[in-house]
């Protein structure tokens, strides 16, 4: 018997687990990446949150206080008088705030009143 022809079995079974082991390592990569991009799918901002000033004129908004639907990984900032302290409002006055993903890339926004 032609040991050609005893090969070609092996070898084509060689071929088709490599190509499937590709296809899965590619298809569990766009499944990673896909999820990843879907991390804040829902998360999603109130129009406006009304909030009481503490002795010091501040409230560090989180989370809680602004997120529609789930948030997770995020940073809110709020554009007063000193958008530099993140997420800190620091004096009255109605403001834009943002919730920003783990890229800086903003997800939604939505304004606070003091």
């Amino acid at each position: 018997m032609d040991k050609s022809l005893l090969a070609w079995p092996s070898h084509s079974f060689l071929s088709r687990t490599i190509l499937r082991l590709s296809f899965v390592w590619s298809f569990s990569l766009f499944l990673i990446g896909s999820l990843q991009a879907q991390t804040n799918a829902s998360c999603g901002c109130q129009d406006q949150v009304n909030i009481q000033l503490d002795d010091n004129c501040q409230f560090v908004l989180t989370t809680a206080n602004v997120q529609s639907g789930v948030c997770t990984d995020v940073t809110i900032i709020v554009n007063d008088g000193n958008p530099a302290n993140g997420n800190t409002v620091d004096c009255a006055g109605l403001w834009d705030y943002g919730i920003f993903n783990s890229d800086n890339d903003l997800i939604c926004w939505g304004t606070v009143l003091a």
